[in-house]
């Protein structure tokens, strides 16, 4: 069945590469191990103190000096974590611009070259005046945020159905279990793993190593959570926070 995990992507251009079906021919001068370009992750604020609702539900993230050391800004005083602080994310959704929406938009065409790509390597469509239509995914935040919005305006939908207000500010619905079955908590991969996205490019053969959790070295080798200082747990966590939504199941709880 499908699995969902945390996510971080490294990135490689191999220089002067082909592919012909799904083999690939380069000439070694690519870049490896490639280096983190992004991923999901979440952390401590610095200037919001720990809200009602996450009290006793977000483990040591809340209170722990050590989350903010690991992934607050350089040069900041400790002091911001001397008390618990409100912590994020609060729920995940589809974040990864590889996984994500495909969108497409008209461009005007650049000078440097006669197409731009599509996200599936192929040329740019040419269009009229001087402008070329292209599909490419979107990913992160702009995506996951409304995501999720159009989860809750479903619930607001089934709400209003049974003649209910609307939800309203979520969180402590979200915390204190009214949501039960409907957040689905992400786990770590029980072996690490990750694949290879290819995609041509003008300059060549783009590659893409995508980790679940994870990251690799020199001599290929994957390890799990070692991307950055974020990784899925069990529960709450600083990649996921409470989990994804079950969708049906979430607006059955919340409505």
């Amino acid at each position: 069945g499908k699995q969902e995990y945390g996510w971080g992507t490294y990135f490689s251009n191999l220089k002067n590469a082909s592919l012909t079906g799904t083999t690939v021919t380069h000439d070694g001068t690519e870049a490896w191990p490639p280096s983190f370009l992004f991923g999901a992750g979440g952390g401590a604020s610095p200037h919001v103190l720990q809200p009602w609702y996450q009290q006793g539900k977000v483990g040591t993230l809340g209170n722990s000096a050590a989350i903010y050391d690991a992934n607050g800004p350089t040069g900041k005083s400790v002091s911001y974590a001397s008390q618990p602080r409100r912590v994020v994310p609060d729920v995940a959704m589809d974040a990864d611009p590889y996984t994500g929406l495909l969108i497409g938009e008209t461009f005007t065409k650049s000078s440097f070259g006669p197409n731009n790509f599509n996200q599936d390597g192929t040329p740019c469509t040419d269009g009229t005046a001087g402008t070329e239509y292209c599909e490419s995914s979107i990913g992160g935040t702009s995506l996951a945020s409304p995501l999720f919005a159009g989860v809750v305006a479903l619930v607001d939908q089934a709400r209003f159905a049974q003649q209910k207000p609307p939800a309203g500010f979520l969180n402590p619905a979200l915390y204190d279990g009214t949501a039960g079955a409907g957040l689905v908590d992400v786990l770590p991969p029980t072996s690490p793993a990750g694949f290879v996205r290819l995609r041509q490019v003008p300059s060549g053969l783009s590659a893409r190593f995508v980790t679940l959790n994870s990251t690799v070295n020199s001599a290929g080798t994957v390890t799990e959570g070692a991307d950055t200082t974020l990784r899925t747990t069990q529960g709450y966590d600083d990649v996921t926070g409470l989990g994804t939504p079950d969708v049906p199941t979430l607006i059955a709880a919340l409505s």
